[in-house]
């Protein structure tokens, strides 16, 4: 098995698409307490693991015209299909947001000298591995 990688490498280089024939998003609010607390409650220094993220590299060769996606790879990126974890991944990813977005809020509103990258302290902070 791999190394456990922080959520955050994925990113580096990389676009990730829900095919179609994937459920839409369907976690209750159970799987996202739990995922909460999972998170809320590890130990200094430790590390979550949210279970394997499947990924199937897609080739520009594999990219239909009628598909529009062609400009995803010209841009240097990858590009993926999520076949397993996606519903793990978009939660994620919405916690990532959301707690981003109130650091935001908080700096603006306490008038802070807080810069763009030190509000980039998800993948420090949260760690969450895949």
């Amino acid at each position: 098995m791999a190394d456990l990688k922080p959520l955050s490498s994925l990113f580096n280089q990389a676009l990730f698409r829900v095919p179609d024939y994937q459920r839409g998003y369907a976690w209750t609010r159970e799987q996202l307490e739990d995922l909460w607390s999972d998170l809320v409650n590890l130990s200094a220094g430790a590390q979550h693991y949210t279970g394997v993220l499947t990924l199937k590299e897609i080739t520009a060769d594999k990219i239909k015209d009628s598909d529009n996606e062609h400009w995803l790879i010209t841009s240097g990126h990858k590009l993926y299909h999520i076949i397993d974890g996606q519903q793990r991944l978009t939660s994620c990813m919405i916690l990532i947001q959301t707690i981003v977005e109130k650091v935001r809020r908080h700096a603006k509103k306490a008038d802070s000298d807080i810069t763009d990258s030190e509000i980039a302290f998800a993948d420090q902070y949260l760690k969450v591995y895949v």
